[in-house]
């Protein structure tokens, strides 16, 4: 079983990233990801064996009961990683409660990512091609401030299809003072 945890995409942040992929359909050798799978990884387990599926679920469970809502804020639409990149992503600026819920993901789950993980939280939109420098797409999109999620969820990854596993409730928090920290 391929595992990754995660957070949803919000309608409001699908429907602008749709309309991306639409006005950029003239653009060849592009794979869009199909919005049903878009999603914000929280920690990638890869390959896991079935045999540990429930005490990923108990540990899951214990980190979500006590960790509160996500709210990331959308910065920007680029190409990554690196110097020679091949996706092309929608990112949000590092939120201290985003980092500090994977790190306690990667920490109960006993992962061997290091201890200062520092994630990038993003949307994967699409795979290039060619060189990102083949590129030119129109970003001409109104996308949302804010993201908000009060859930985490377990996927399975099946080809280039997500099966949920399970849906955790995040804790209970004041999104607002969230909000007046970012």
């Amino acid at each position: 079983m391929k595992l990754s945890t995660g957070i949803e995409i919000t309608q409001d942040f699908i429907t602008p990233l749709s309309e991306l992929k639409s006005n950029n359909r003239h653009l060849n050798g592009i794979r869009w990801n199909k919005p049903e799978n878009f999603h914000i990884t929280t920690y990638y387990f890869g390959d896991t064996l079935s045999i540990k599926l429930n005490e990923i679920i108990q540990k899951l469970e214990s980190v979500t009961h006590r960790h509160p809502a996500i709210v990331l804020e959308y910065r920007r639409l680029g190409f990554s990683p690196g110097k020679n990149p091949k996706m092309f992503w929608a990112y949000f600026y590092l939120n201290p409660e985003f980092q500090k819920l994977c790190n306690e993901i990667a920490n109960s789950t006993q992962s061997t990512m290091p201890a200062r993980y520092k994630p990038t939280p993003h949307i994967s939109i699409a795979r290039l091609k060619k060189s990102h420098r083949y590129y030119q797409p129109n970003f001409d999109i109104e996308a949302p401030l804010f993201l908000k999620s009060n859930n985490l969820f377990l996927w399975e990854s099946i080809g280039n299809k997500y099966k949920c596993i399970k849906k955790f409730d995040l804790g209970n928090t004041d999104i607002t003072m969230q909000l007046n920290k970012s």
